[in-house]
């Protein structure tokens, strides 16, 4: 069976490696949890019950920790009542009351897994976004690998290419159309510009978060239907002394709760920065295929490895 799949016309064993790493990747997805709620998800809106600080106690193997959490519960169509709790940044807790609703979208199959709008942009989403990159960019590599020597039109003009820097060109394209994609407002999210409003330094009990001192700005930004929305929060010292009243900042808020939102700059700046790492990684996984070229083309064709 095999050797029939490789016999076919163009289809060398780095192809169907290719084919065989896509499928895996496609499996991958399917069977995670982002894939069983994509398959078999539904939207419903949760209630937050209640908001408090998780903190444990410092042990010899464990030092203390502070979590800002809250509680929330949602109804299925048959009248049960899923309840769940989340941890949020503390900027985002302090927004958070009782009574306040969230998108949470479950499975059918098994309601106890579900996501709320503030996974979105979580470890494990990040973690997701790497691998898939990483299988794309080998299964590109094993493709063209074969393509540029099975079809007569390329081969010639693609000769004195390197395959790993051409997978590494064309995945840098396809990655920056995907940062394009998560800056711009998708889905239940919506981006528009805010404008700071005030700056303030206040006391605080001293704790292991404020360290004595909050240092805050004051910000106003306008949803897609017109209303006007102010807020104020705490910010890093660094960020605080870079911010001037009446600077713009871009604001994401979630459609229909605009209480729910981030100042994008740092978290987009998060994800900016997955993504060079992501493909200086690429770029050195491509030096070996980079080099093998380079000796092959040195040889000349014909030519003995």
């Amino acid at each position: 069976m095999m050797k029939k799949l490789l016999s076919v016309p163009g289809m060398g064993a780095w192809t169907w490696l290719a084919l065989s790493l896509i499928a895996l990747t496609v499996y991958a997805f399917a069977q995670s949890r982002v894939g069983e709620l994509a398959r078999h998800g539904v939207d419903e809106t949760a209630t937050v019950t209640r908001a408090y600080v998780y903190r444990t106690t410092a042990s010899r193997t464990h030092s203390a920790h502070e979590e800002f959490r809250i509680d929330y519960v949602f109804a299925l169509a048959d009248g049960r009542r899923i309840s769940g709790w989340k941890a949020l940044d503390r900027d985002v807790w302090e927004m958070a009351k009782p009574g306040q609703t969230l998108k949470v979208r479950y499975s059918l199959k098994d309601p106890s897994v579900h996501t709320t709008a503030a996974d979105e942009y979580g470890e494990a989403a990040q973690w997701s976004y790497i691998l898939g990159w990483i299988s794309l960019f080998l299964a590109g590599f094993f493709l063209l690998h074969d393509v540029r020597k099975a079809v007569p039109w390329l081969a010639p003009r693609l000769r004195k290419v390197s395959t790993g820097l051409l997978a590494v060109a064309l995945l840098s394209v396809a990655s920056a159309l995907v940062l394009r994609a998560h800056v711009a407002s998708d889905g239940d999210f919506a981006l528009t510009d805010g404008e700071i409003t005030a700056k303030q330094v206040v006391g605080s009990r001293p704790d292991a978060v404020t360290q004595g001192l909050e240092h805050r700005i004051s910000y106003t930004f306008v949803d897609e239907t017109g209303r006007t929305h102010a807020f104020t929060r705490a910010v890093d010292k660094d960020d605080y002394e870079s911010a001037d009243v009446g600077q713009r900042l871009p604001v994401r808020y979630l459609r229909g709760d605009p209480r729910l939102h981030e100042l994008t700059s740092a978290e987009l700046l998060d994800f900016a920065l997955v993504s060079l790492v992501l493909a200086l990684f690429l770029a050195l996984l491509a030096v070996p295929f980079v080099v093998l070229d380079l000796r092959a083309y040195r040889r000349g064709p014909g030519q003995p490895a």
